[in-house]
């Protein structure tokens, strides 16, 4: 099975991040000292440049003979907010080039290898809006726009990489019918562009696009000062351009697979609050349904059209956090947080992911020192062209140090291993970094 139709998700990046900065804002100049950012009138600016070292010791993810590869990682970022008493406004950028040192393999095409994975595109983009804030009737805005990199178990291709655009739209029109109740409902929009790995040098990574429309609700109502009773329901329809594809790596269906066109509905309500000065909880339960259009793959014998329902449809967050050091004003203070999350989603390479998540986490603040240590372990079944199941497991742990208010030095450590029904998605990772962040 293709490599670029079984990866899914997000891995860990470490990064080594060291920020500086000068900006002029008009005609006047804006006087600032590192750390203290850049101030004019209402408006705050703070710019930052990145630079990092990153190690992995399977780069490509592969089930067999694993690659490690070393990479430096330049980010250079700014955001920016305007914000006044009934009206404000946000943005954040940031660039992410990434340069290959070292990768494993055939030292004869180890030079060609560097180049391949080298990535100097990721980016992303946020702005948004929070109008009218004390009114009754506000307004919410906002628009991000992200492209990013993952790369698959192809190790020649000339580019080893799964990429992916998004883009997404969302206008919210919170409203409060009465002192402890919000209701928002939301209007959005996202495009996703996908492009496959590239396997010669005139073939083409055009794979698929899809956008997804649809409405939301939010309901917030605060029965205590710190508590609050929440539900959330939405649809999203989501439209495939091409919902027949063809893959150059894969012999399964003669090299064909089918994305149907599809209709998710989900629900839930819960409770969201602090019960004690320690004790942070949230609690939802709901169910969703994934419908999918067999029309859209009418033409393609045995087409999978597999619905989301039955048990697959059954939605549940819980998390429940514990400050062991409550924090204050000037500290972030210590936690351990416990989740559990059940959910489902859209896939570009087969109908749906349904998931059960769960995680352990702390995070603490100790004079200069952040320390952090997670694990989380993920049960993924994917239904449609492509059906398996898998088990994630990953294990992450960091600790950061602030000898200034503008500077954050870390190390962090952490292993991915995925295990698979499908023997060729298979792979354990073990990724190491050094980091500093430094804000003007």
């Amino acid at each position: 099975m293709s490599r670029f139709v079984n990866q899914s998700g997000r891995f860990l990046r470490s990064g080594f991040l060291l920020g500086l900065g000068t900006v002029a804002v008009g005609v006047t100049p804006a006087a600032a000292a590192p750390g203290d950012h850049i101030r004019v009138g209402v408006v705050e600016i703070i710019p930052r440049v990145g630079m990092g070292l990153d190690y992995h010791s399977n780069i490509y993810r592969t089930e067999v003979s694993p690659a490690p590869a070393a990479s430096f990682q330049l980010e250079p970022g700014v955001s920016a907010t305007a914000s006044g008493d009934d009206h404000e406004f946000s943005g954040n950028g940031s660039w992410t080039l990434r340069k290959f040192l070292f990768v494993g393999g055939a030292p004869e095409t180890r030079a060609e290898r560097i180049a391949n994975l080298d990535r100097f595109d990721n980016f992303g983009v946020g702005l948004g809006a929070n109008l009218f804030k004390r009114s009754i009737v506000g307004l919410k805005l906002s628009n991000d726009t992200v492209l990013r990199n993952w790369t698959i178990d192809a190790p020649e291709a000339e580019v080893p990489y799964t990429t992916q655009f998004r883009n997404s739209l969302a206008g919210t029109l919170r409203t409060n019918p009465a002192p402890a109740l919000e209701v928002s409902p939301t209007v959005g929009w996202t495009y996703d562009n996908f492009r496959a790995p590239l396997f010669t040098e005139d073939g083409d990574r055009s794979l698929n696009n899809r956008s997804t429309l649809g409405p939301k609700l939010d309901v917030k109502w605060a029965f205590l000062p710190r508590t609050a009773i929440v539900g959330h329901f939405d649809y999203a329809n989501n439209s495939w351009s091409n919902n027949v594809l063809e893959s150059e790596v894969t012999a399964s269906n003669g090299g064909q697979f089918t994305i149907p066109n599809s209709n998710f509905v989900k629900g839930t309500v819960g409770i969201d609050g602090r019960f004690t000065e320690r004790i942070f909880a949230q609690a939802f339960i709901g169910y969703g349904v994934g419908y999918f259009s067999a029309d859209s793959v009418a033409d393609v014998a045995g087409a999978a059209v597999d619905n989301a329902s039955g048990l697959d449809g059954l939605l549940a967050t819980l998390h429940l956090k514990y400050a062991i050091v409550p924090a204050t004003e000037t500290n972030a203070g210590a936690a351990v947080t416990l989740g559990y999350v059940k959910d489902f989603r859209s896939s570009f390479f087969t109908n749906y992911v349904s998931y059960n998540q769960l995680f352990a986490e702390f995070r603490g603040r100790f004079d200069d020192f952040e320390p952090s240590l997670r694990y989380e372990a993920r049960f993924e079944g994917y239904s449609g062209a492509v059906a398996r199941q898998d088990l994630v497991n990953i294990i992450r742990g960091g600790v950061g140090w602030l000898p200034a208010d503008y500077v954050n030095l870390n190390a962090n450590v952490g292993f991915l291993s995925r295990g698979s029904t499908d023997d060729t998605v298979d792979y354990n990772d073990v990724q190491l970094g050094l980091g500093a962040t430094f804000l003007y």
